[in-house]
């Protein structure tokens, strides 16, 4: 059995998987996790709408694991501590959510086809 393991910074630390708190666990996405926000005039011109959603006819995948229900985590406190400095690194923690809340962004143009 290989060993798990994920590079912070270049250095390799131990890591572990767990489940992906944004989709939990399902790989799923959604419009709303992507910044798209539907009204109730949205529901009111296509009665069909709910029904589709909740079928899943518009999920994606997720945008924190790609799909694959899991993240992988360091599974050390020194792995902690190098994540946490990566993230100062890298403009801030912010800096990292806004980044990945705009890659979604450019997904939604791709998927709406808005150039």
């Amino acid at each position: 059995m290989s060993r798990i393991t994920m590079d912070i910074e270049g250095k390799t630390y131990p890591a572990r998987y767990e489940i992906c708190d944004k989709c939990a666990g399902t790989g799923k996405g959604y419009l709303g996790n992507r910044g798209f926000v539907l009204t109730h005039e949205d529901f009111e011109e296509d009665p069909d709408l709910r029904d589709e959603i909740l079928n899943g006819d518009y999920d994606q995948p997720c945008i924190q694991c790609d799909g694959d229900g899991k993240i992988k985590v360091p599974s050390t406190d020194e792995g902690w501590r190098a994540l946490a400095e990566e993230d100062e690194d890298e403009d801030d923690a912010e800096g990292r959510r806004e980044r990945q809340f705009e890659a979604g962004c450019a997904g939604d143009k791709e998927w709406y086809n808005i150039r």
